[in-house]
Parts: structure tokens; sequence; C-alpha cells
């Protein structure tokens, strides 16, 4: 994980909570500045509404990305949010790209992205009232198979579009990486766009999608869809099977002058 911290408890406590879940806290960092706060609450319609105080996240930017990001090794999947600087998510998008990583984005709390960052995103999950953000819809009824298409339209390859009570919506790219793309690396897979959705309602298995403007529709029940919390950084997940295939060793925990065993993290 990369992030910064103040010298305050809330630092203290997260950078001690990680340690104790064996996630490798080398990548962070303790700055002069208080340790960014986010309450989470609800409105009157059961929505999430974050209230956001960034203090050191702010600090979190392109160049603290590359201190280092490029030195950890065998990253699959790289997560990222928006309570850090929006320069250090576009390097760590960047940076995943150049390490054939995928890239997922939670747009959290909604803020207008760059187009670059955009197209560098392999997954991308928002909620219904960050995707209205994204997409500057600001009136009228909400289709939420309309939004989904026009996230993937403006350049995410696939969409998960999270529906509090109602479960989620989730649409994949068309195509599917052939033997070139995987070599030229996650960043420049050839996907079509339209993609397919798919539908699972209840918990029942999605079988056969079926055809509606081009795709099939999936819906995924609530307790189908993961959540997600102390989002404080940018976090980067590491694969022992690539790793030990690569190096033809165990994998150790990238960043760390430790040898250990690798853990998963997200």
């Amino acid at each position: 994980m990369i992030g910064r911290v103040g010298a305050d408890e809330f630092g203290r406590n997260l950078i001690r909570d990680l340690s104790l879940a064996e996630v490798d806290t080398s990548g962070l960092r303790v700055v002069d500045e208080p340790t960014g706060v986010a309450l989470i609450i609800t409105d009157a319609a059961g929505e999430n509404v974050i209230v956001v105080a960034p203090g050191a996240n702010q600090l979190l930017d392109a160049a603290a990305i590359d201190e280092v990001m490029p030195t950890m090794t065998c990253v699959t999947h790289v997560l990222a949010q928006l309570e850090t600087s929006i320069s250090g998510v576009v390097r760590a998008a960047q940076v995943a790209r150049d390490l054939r990583a995928v890239f997922i984005l939670d747009p959290a709390p909604a803020r207008p992205l760059p187009p670059e960052l955009l197209a560098l995103t392999d997954w991308i999950t928002p909620n219904e009232q960050e995707a209205k953000s994204l997409l500057g819809w600001t009136s009228g009824p909400f289709d939420p198979f309309d939004a989904v298409r026009a996230l993937q339209a403006r350049g995410p390859r696939n969409v998960i579009l999270k529906m509090s009570s109602n479960g989620a919506i989730l649409l994949r790219s068309r195509w599917r990486p052939n033997s070139h793309s995987r070599d030229a690396g996650v960043g420049s897979r050839q996907y079509g766009r339209g993609g397919h959705i798919q539908r699972r309602i209840r918990g029942s298995a999605c079988g056969r999608p079926r055809t509606r403007s081009g795709g099939g529709i999936c819906r995924y029940r609530r307790s189908a869809v993961g959540h997600q919390a102390g989002r404080s950084g940018i976090h980067a997940r590491e694969n022992r099977h690539r790793c030990n295939a690569r190096r033809g060793a165990p994998a150790m925990s990238a960043g760390s002058g430790e040898k250990r065993p690798l853990r998963s993290r997200t």
C-alpha cells in the first residue's frame, strides 16, 4: 500500500491495524499534515454521502507514486480512489499500465476526471450519485443501463454501477484480449466498445445473457456486492504464482527490506 498519514493518533492506529492485517506498510510515509479522515453518512434516500477532510492524503501526488510504485514487482492489480491527489491517481494508472497490471478506480468522492485517467481505467465502480456526477446528469430520470454504457464510452473498459439495496449492474467489454494484446500489456488490450451487460437477480446464475441493444443485461443482488473500507491510499495486489513463475523462487513483499512471504492485499 502507498499512502500518506499524519503524526497523530489516526495515523498511528492506521499503520498498526494494517500491519496486524499483514499489509505491507513500507509504502506509507508520515508527513507534517493531519491524517485524512472521511465521515460516511446516508441521506434520506439511503444513499452514501461522504464528507472528507483530506489532510495528508493531498500529499500522495505523482512524485509520491514514483517514489515507491515503480520498484514494486509482480503487481497484478492496482486499486485507487479519489480521496487523494488526482495527479497521484493518474500517475498510479500510468505505472499500472507499464507494469501490465489491471487498474481499478473507485471514483469517490466524485469529481471531474481527466480523459487520460478514464482511458487508463480497466474497471470503474461508481454508485448512482457518482455516476450522475461523472456524466454531468443533473436532472431527468436516471436509467442505470444508459449510465453504464455512457460511462464506458468515456474510456473505462468495464463498469460496475453500485445501486445500494438494488444490487449492481456490470458492463464488460465485448472483446477479450487476444494473444498479441496480452503481450502488449493490459493498457494495450484491443477491446470493442458497447460491451455486454449481464444480469443476476436474487443470487441466480446469469446463464445466457438476454439481448438488449447489442448486449445482455446483468444486475447483481446486494449481497453479491462487496464493500471496501479504509480507502486512504493506492493499493497494489501482487500475485505469488506470477512471481514464482518469473523468479523461480518464493515471492517476497515488494518495496520492503524485510524478506517475508507475500500476502495478498486489497
